[in-house]
């Protein structure tokens, strides 16, 4: 994922890389070999993305650089001056200037087959121009014209205008469609691979999928602000947001959920691009799923019956150190302790009580141990938002954690389990002692009273978060804290949006209010990720 914006910086997420310019960066495209921006100051600039070293600057536009296209070595921008430059990357020469638009070039796409280049202006037209530069301008009521696209056996043109419609124009025939759903100005505009589908941003702040034949699919939801740019690629989306969003954010495409949500520019972002540069070449399918490590809705790991007979027996011991402490008691205390204070600096629903079930964490912990290289003995297991404490209860009698900690808010439900804390302590013991097949060792349980969003928990291997009711804000503050590369950690109904997670696995299971979605993660190491990315394609390469 590649960013640039108005903050004069270029954001290679993956590396860590931020490359500084001397101008807002309006737009940029990824080659093999590095990546090409477009600034403020009328200037294309070639860096290399792993060392932000510029490599070579492009002279010949007036204004600013609006747009750029990149096939092969041929490149192409769009400028305010409302020229369109074509230029050899090779040699670094412009070897043409196309001229006709009487306003901004807001927006250039080069054909798949390379034979003709489209542009839209801020002049209410598109324009195709031949290879020998000659121009056609397409007949129909574009209004002000922001992206254009073309389909990847270019038959036919996508566009988004500043009138909120969207348009599908025939290369050949000049039928115009019309889809309509937008509610403000349409910025960007891409088109699949496969022509399968269209997908669009907009100031109206959301992402809309297409069909090709113009159903609206799905609206994605998230940003705060304008979304400036989009780019989609091997069943991914990345959208940037300007205005006070200035975030970048990543989308599956195929359970059209958000993945992450990056922080870091300091202003609008004005272009994102998803690629993979040379040092990552697609050599295969392997490599994709390597480097991008995408999650998988999997079937439920399935137990053994050994483990199935184990996890029951752990469950009788746990329902008997913990039925003094229903749910019931929990929600009642929970409920009466919100209502009363008025100290609380955070929405109300970040505290709604749930509680986890035994048998669906342990069937968690079984999948982590058999599918991803098991849980390391020892370390520290937190549950972050605790409750009444059955959540560190129940890691301690299924893991044999060094410790098991609990961080609660609330007075209240902190007092409970420090009552289930005492019960543990002053049963357990005995009945690991009696039962050493069952349970390998005695984890010590604290429990702390505190906010989870201080980062007294960084000493974490293990993490727990029930976060069904937890905001982007709780979310992201969680997934920023520096934990060690190769924490664990398991989140509901939501990931964490920010500091290299990387998505294990997504299932179902059961909790007290009914069926949650669960989210596997692991902390990743960017700088050694790196490193083993460009291993592991090396390897195959060979």
């Amino acid at each position: 994922v590649v960013s640039g914006g108005s903050d004069k910086t270029i954001r290679v997420w993956e590396h860590n890389q931020v490359i500084q310019d001397t101008s807002e960066v309006g737009c940029l495209v990824i080659s093999k070999d590095f990546i090409v921006s477009g600034n403020w100051e009328g200037t294309i600039k070639l860096w290399n993305p792993l060392t932000g070293e510029l490599l070579k600057q492009l002279q010949g536009h007036t204004d600013k650089i609006k747009s750029l296209a990149i096939s092969g070595n041929l490149l192409v921008s769009g400028s305010c001056d409302k020229t369109i430059g074509v230029w050899d990357l090779v040699t670094g020469e412009r070897t043409g200037v196309l001229e006709g638009h009487s306003d901004w070039v807001h927006s250039v796409a080069i054909s798949n087959k390379e034979n003709f280049i489209v542009s839209g202006s801020r002049d209410c037209s598109i324009r195709v121009w031949n290879l020998g530069y000659e121009t056609r301008v397409l007949e129909g009521e574009f209004g002000v014209v922001l992206s254009v696209a073309i389909s990847s056996k270019d038959e036919f043109i996508v566009s988004g205008s500043k009138d909120c419609k969207i348009r599908v124009v025939g290369i050949t025939d000049g039928k115009i469609q019309v889809l309509s759903g937008h509610t403000s100005s349409v910025c960007s505009v891409v088109v699949s691979s496969k022509d399968e589908f269209i997908v669009s941003g907009s100031t109206d702040k959301t992402i809309r999928l297409w069909s090709i034949l113009g159903e609206q699919l799905k609206v994605f939801e998230g940003h705060t602000g304008p979304v400036t740019s989009i780019s989609v690629w091997n069943g991914y989306l990345v959208s940037g947001g300007g205005d006070r969003d200035q975030t970048v954010r990543t989308w599956s495409l195929e359970t059209q959920e958000q993945l992450q949500v990056l922080r870091g520019h300091t202003g609008h972002v004005y272009s994102v691009k998803l690629a993979l540069l040379k040092m990552m070449e697609r050599v295969e399918d392997d490599v994709l799923n390597y480097v991008m490590r995408p999650y998988r809705t999997q079937e439920p790991y399935q137990l053994t019956e050994d483990e199935k007979t184990q996890l029951d027996q752990k469950n009788q011991v746990f329902n008997a150190l913990s039925e003094e402490f229903p749910v019931s008691l929990g929600k009642e205390v929970s409920h009466k302790e919100r209502d009363e204070r008025t100290d609380l600096e955070m929405d109300d629903s970040t505290l709604t009580y749930g509680e986890v079930d035994f048998v669906s964490i342990g069937e968690i912990f079984a999948t982590i141990n058999n599918r991803y290289g098991g849980i390391p003995k020892g370390g520290k297991f937190y549950d972050l938002g605790s409750g009444t404490g059955k959540g560190v209860v129940a890691a301690a009698l299924l893991h044999n954690f060094e410790e098991c900690i609990g961080i609660e808010l609330l007075q209240g439900l902190y007092g409970i389990s420090c009552s289930l804390k005492n019960k543990y302590d002053s049963e357990f013991p005995k009945i690991a002692g009696e039962n050493p097949d069952l349970f390998e060792s005695v984890p010590k349980v604290t429990m702390i009273q505190g906010d989870i969003l201080e980062d007294i928990w960084k000493d974490a291997s293990f993490i727990f978060g029930n976060s069904t009711c937890f905001d982007d804000y709780m979310m992201e503050t969680i997934g920023s804290v520096e934990v060690a590369p190769g924490t664990l950690a398991i989140s509901l109904t939501k990931p964490f949006s920010s500091g290299h997670w990387h998505i294990l696995e997504k299932t179902k299971k059961r909790m007290s209010w009914g069926e949650a979605t669960v989210y596997i993660q692991r902390k990743v190491d960017p700088q050694q990720e790196r490193l083993d990315r460009l291993e592991f394609g090396r390897a195959l390469s060979s």
